[in-house]
């Protein structure tokens, strides 16, 4: 029963690692760093751009009416970008005007409620309801006997 079969045996060649050859040595060699140079003029660039893009959707005022804003928001969107540089700036005075229509559409909070002042007035009756009890119902009621 605990007999082997041939092949249950793994060669003990293929247990080893796998040898080293040309390409994983390749991989060890120096590199140019041209490559980093560009990247971070790049993100150098995204930066100077991104802050020409706040700085303009910064300088667009906000009008004080839904009505308004809502037309400024359509005229925006209407507006045909030419360059990447626009169609950022169109996307952050968008974002800028979408956010201002949103809270001008809010309405002011409700009133609170005195909840303890609103079951105790039902507890107590009215005095107007006193009186038409009363108006109903006379005290001085005659028996004859």
């Amino acid at each position: 029963m605990n007999a082997q079969i041939e092949t249950d045996r793994v060669p003990r060649e293929q247990e080893l690692e796998t040898p080293v050859t040309e390409e994983t040595t390749a991989l060890k060699t120096s590199f140019s760093s041209s490559h980093l140079r560009a990247r971070l003029e790049a993100s150098e660039a995204d930066a100077a751009i991104a802050a020409k893009v706040t700085d303009a959707a910064a300088e667009m005022s906000l009008p004080p009416t839904l009505a308004d804003s809502v037309a400024l928001l359509r005229q925006t969107q209407a507006t045909m970008p030419t360059n990447s540089l626009e169609v950022a700036v169109k996307a952050a005075k968008l974002r800028r005007l979408a956010a201002h229509v949103h809270a001008l559409s809010q309405s002011p909070a409700p009133p609170r409620i005195d909840q303890a002042a609103h079951w105790r007035g039902m507890r107590e009756p009215l005095a107007l309801a006193l009186e038409r009890i009363a108006s109903l119902y006379p005290k001085a009621k005659t028996r004859k006997a």
